[in-house]
């Protein structure tokens, strides 16, 4: 089996970093994203930014604004 490290995200907040069973490219959940080299320390409780592909401490749900 192999295993890989995945990101579980509650909207755009990161609130879960898992290592599991591999899922196949086109099986993997919405809530999930593949986590690659990526750590716990500069993902977990932070806000994804799908335009940018970046992690931010802040975000303003007001203005949909990302910042650290």
């Amino acid at each position: 089996m192999e295993y890989k490290n995945y990101l579980q995200f509650d909207g755009n907040k990161v609130i879960a970093f898992s290592t599991l069973v591999a899922f196949a490219e086109n099986e993997i959940p919405a809530n999930l994203m593949e986590a690659g080299t990526l750590t716990q320390d500069e993902t977990l409780g932070k806000y994804y930014n799908p335009v940018d592909g970046k992690f931010y401490t802040n975000y303003d749900f007001k203005t949909g604004t990302y910042s650290n």
